[in-house]
């Protein structure tokens, strides 16, 4: 995926004061506030913060029961050609979840099948193949891109197979909705401020 094509979706968003509303409800939402003003503090680490605007673009759903994605497609607010635009079609099509890693290419790609649907792809990345080894578990958002798999969204979140318990396993593969909001409020109920405490 082109470097910046999500980051034009953000700017969008964030930029135009006629969804100022619709991202107040945004953090209300993701961080289970019951208001939000300007004394509200947020003090998110790099990894929140990479879930939060994940889960905004693919997930949260605006007051007319649009994606971000789905919005921003259909107003193409800057007016970009349309084999720009497929882009932002193609990427409504992902799958979120818990991943098994099933071969590790170094930076080359990863072969993943889902816990929750059995999918497997395998998937073109570079980054994302260092500091995984092969029957690890990664919480992660696939999609396909022009005829190859990559991942999107946030830094994946790597759960060593020795650290994923019965509960984690049932929350990830019995769960009907998972998104990046879900896992983060799993892990609060734990006790956690989000997965990545279970790795050191």
């Amino acid at each position: 995926m082109k470097e910046g094509t999500i980051k034009k979706v953000s700017a969008y968003y964030f930029g135009e004061e006629q969804f100022k509303d619709e991202l107040d409800r945004v953090l209300k939402e993701f961080f289970n506030f019951r208001e939000i003003g300007q004394e509200t503090e947020l003090n998110m680490n790099s990894t929140e913060e990479e879930q939060l605007n994940e889960w905004f673009i693919f997930d949260f759903r605006l007051r007319n029961g649009k994606t971000i994605l789905q919005d921003f497609y259909e107003r193409n607010p800057f007016i970009l050609p349309q084999d720009e635009m497929y882009i932002y079609r193609v990427l409504q099509n992902n799958e979120y979840g818990l991943w098994k890693v099933l071969k590790v290419e170094t930076d080359k790609g990863l072969e993943l099948e889902n816990m929750q649907s059995a999918h497997k792809y395998y998937v073109s990345e570079k980054l994302g193949t260092r500091g995984v080894s092969r029957g690890d578990y990664i919480i992660a958002r696939v999609a396909n891109i022009e005829g190859k798999y990559e991942l999107v969204g946030a830094n994946p979140g790597k759960i060593k197979v020795d650290s994923l318990t019965r509960q984690d396993w049932k929350f990830f593969v019995k769960s009907k909705k998972i998104n990046p909001k879900t896992v983060r409020d799993y892990y609060f109920e734990r006790g956690e401020k989000n997965f990545q405490e279970n790795q050191s």
